[in-house]
């Protein structure tokens, strides 16, 4: 699959129970609050840098985590320090991209 078919699928895909995407403009501790849900539950999705689809359509949502590098680092910080137990399994997947 290429880089392009998988923004495509992201994309197209409906938020959902397992599936969320959010701006990194979000503070930290917010998007944290969505990974304490997944792992509450069976898992999901977290796909930062993207818009609501309420907000904007296909390539306009796609904001990348370079809108706010700070509050991606912050997250990635608050992940491994207030979360407790740690949270096994985690994977992160960076797509680059050229935002227009």
């Amino acid at each position: 699959m290429t880089k392009t078919d998988l923004l495509a699928n992201l994309l197209a895909k409906k938020e959902w129970m397992f599936f969320e995407t959010k701006r990194i403009l979000k503070e930290p501790s917010k998007l944290l609050e969505t990974v304490v849900a997944f792992a509450n539950t069976e898992w999901g999705a977290l796909v930062l840098g993207v818009e609501d689809p309420d907000k904007a359509q296909w390539e306009a949502r796609l904001m990348g985590i370079s809108e706010n590098p700070t509050h991606y680092a912050e997250f990635l910080r608050l992940l491994h320090i207030n979360i407790r137990p740690v949270i096994t399994g985690l994977q992160k997947v960076e797509i680059p991209f050229n935002n227009k």
